[in-house]
């Protein structure tokens, strides 16, 4: 039952993660323990199913054999009992692919699935204890008459697919829009369709792989943007794990302090574009730009003008940057021409908004919507 729970909590989680409208993890710490960055790995989903959805149900099986077993509602109690055995193997199983796949591909661990995998051992042993004394002779018993009545084994083994592919049915459709189809489809036809655009790399950039990347991202954002701030845990995960995908990610102050677009005439008070010069500056001295970007972004409701120098302060610190340098990295020329490049481009893309995203050169509308950029990707790999 515990095991059910953690992997109903991470099923939720990765739905919420995937449709743009969650929150990071209990179990994100860094880099290398990201519940996250594992949810939105290719190897997360197994038929189209959450693999969090896999084992809650496959657990809730074996939960639902042990209990006949327990109230000795079987007349066979050894092979119930061979038969929990099977279900506790494939967990078993099942937990050692992931664990591999892990550390030898994503290099990146989620705690909680971690947790799931001493649980499945656990129940392996646990279950291993009520056997009979042959319990090899009941498991080679039980699959022999599986064609047969009552269908007991094949009954147990298709309640764990069919209960999945509910579970998926009935969750997705809470956490993704009614047409999610139709938009998936349209926003690839429009990306596919739109006029392609050259983009410079100035900006913060990620990329895991070698050689020439398969996908490029060009991410413009706003600072004190929400929408910004749900997309950026998604964008960053999806880059982690895929070494064949780049991020080119451009600041792109929504006031016309800093923007010279004909959508920012009217100047604001200036934070967003001392926010980017943070970024930049924080790169510029200590190629420490991310770290100052997940900051901002993780404490973007708490953020004014007012604050800014104490906010900047906390920057530094992070970073391990000295404070004066960064302060008049902020108010220098050079970083101000930096921006005004870049919301140059953006501005020459026609944004009218943020997050805007291009792939490949095109525009992808509702890129950060897990399912639209996952398609646009494979799109690319066939």
């Amino acid at each position: 039952m515990l095991a059910m729970g953690i992997h109903s909590y991470l099923a939720l989680n990765g739905y919420k993660l995937k449709a743009g409208v969650g929150e990071k993890s209990l179990c994100n710490i860094n880099s290398l323990f990201n519940c996250d960055t594992v949810a939105l790995s290719p190897y997360a989903d197994f038929l189209g199913v959450p693999m969090a959805i896999w084992g809650a149900t496959t657990n809730l099986v074996l939960t639902a054999v042990i209990v006949f077993f327990w109230l000795q509602l079987s007349k066979n109690p050894a092979r119930l009992a061979a038969r929990a055995l099977w279900l506790a193997c494939l967990i078993a199983g099942a937990s050692l692919v992931m664990a591999f796949i892990s550390t030898t591909v994503l290099h990146s661990y989620c705690l909680f699935c971690i947790f799931t995998y001493v649980l499945s051992a656990i129940q392996w042993i646990a279950v291993w204890k009520i056997q009979s004394p042959n319990p090899w002779g009941e498991l080679a018993d039980d699959f022999k008459s599986a064609a047969q009545p009552p269908f007991g084994l094949a009954l147990t083994w298709l309640a764990i697919p069919a209960l999945s592919f509910l579970a998926h049915a009935a969750i997705s459709d809470s956490y993704s829009p009614a047409n999610s189809r139709t938009i998936i489809t349209e926003a690839l036809r429009d990306w596919q369709t739109s006029p392609a655009r050259d983009f410079t790399e100035q900006g913060l950039t990620m990329y895991h792989g070698t050689g020439s990347p398969r996908m490029v991202i060009v991410e413009f954002a706003d600072y004190l943007c929400p929408h910004c701030r749900h997309a950026a845990p998604l964008i960053h995960n999806f880059i982690e794990t895929r070494n064949d995908v780049q991020l080119i990610f451009k600041p792109f102050p929504l006031d016309g302090t800093c923007n010279a677009g004909a959508g920012f005439k009217q100047k604001g008070d200036g934070l967003r574009c001392r926010l980017a010069a943070t970024v930049l500056c924080a790169e510029k001295i200590g190629h420490e730009g991310w770290k100052a970007n997940d900051w901002i972004f993780d404490h973007q409701q708490s953020l004014s003008v007012d604050s800014f120098p104490m906010d900047l302060q906390q920057v530094a610190q992070l970073t391990n940057l000295p404070v004066e340098q960064l302060k008049t990295c902020v108010d220098s020329s050079e970083i101000a021409d930096a921006i005004s490049k870049m919301t140059g481009e953006g501005n020459n893309a026609k944004i009218n908004g943020t997050p805007s995203f291009f792939v490949s050169g095109r525009r992808l509308n509702g890129a950060q919507f897990f399912p639209v950029l996952d398609a646009a990707y494979r799109s690319l790999k066939d």
